[in-house]
């Protein structure tokens, strides 16, 4: 199985494309497949808790539910540390999954034989 790494830049600005990338990244996982997310620009609010289940607009699913089925498979949520201060985040905010990452790492994560998508 490969390893996928989900590139997720929105959120609250296009609800309906945060949706549908985490629904395509939990399908993934639901399939056996090793999966990531790198969260960058408005993105990293996805990280937030509580940010995904005011998301109300569908797509395959609610983000609230795939995050939660993220969770469930134990996959990480990359979140760009400047994307997140920049937006005014502290740590203590981050959700179950989710950890800081600066952005040398998105670099690291490819060279680990982590295939963007």
């Amino acid at each position: 199985m490969a390893r996928l790494l989900y590139l997720l830049s929105h959120s609250t600005d296009d609800p309906r494309r945060a949706a549908t990338g985490l629904a395509a990244a939990a399908a993934a996982a639901e399939r056996g497949h090793e999966v990531g997310t790198w969260l960058t620009d408005e993105g990293v609010r996805l990280a937030v808790k509580g940010v995904a289940d005011a998301l109300l607009e569908k797509g395959p699913r609610l983000a609230s539910d795939s995050l939660a089925a993220l969770s469930a498979q134990g996959c990480r949520l990359h979140v760009s540390r400047p994307c997140f201060e920049a937006r005014g985040f502290a740590e203590g905010q981050l959700g179950p999954g989710a950890q800081l990452e600066d952005p040398g790492a998105l670099a690291d994560l490819v060279a680990e034989g982590w295939v963007p998508v």
